[in-house]
């Protein structure tokens, strides 16, 4: 009986750990091309494969957009729950907190 929810815990810190991989692994990849470009223009060339800044670089670069579409999301559900869309009748509760 014990070995479903085991399984199931396995399989979602398994999935949870790819996650987190792949996403550091975008981090680490668009950081070094932010540091690239910017390393470019003055004509260096430093390649070295782990560099914190580059991680950095990544979150700087990908944090905002990252944080405005959660933001938005957040946004999106909460006005759905907040005031439903009323067909047919006076969506007043939607004009009053949103306007």
């Amino acid at each position: 009986m014990t070995a479903q929810p085991l399984a199931e815990e396995v399989a979602t810190v398994e999935s949870l750990s790819k996650v987190f991989a792949v996403s550091l692994g975008i981090l680490y990849l668009v950081g070094f091309l932010v540091v690239a470009c910017h390393l470019s223009r003055y004509g260096v060339s430093s390649f070295s494969v782990l560099h914190l800044q580059y991680l950095i670089a990544g979150i700087w670069a990908l944090g905002p957009p990252v944080v405005h579409a959660s933001l938005m999301l957040v946004k999106s559900r909460f006005e759905e729950r907040a005031a439903p869309i009323a067909r047919g009748r006076s969506n007043w509760r939607r004009y009053a907190i949103f306007s």
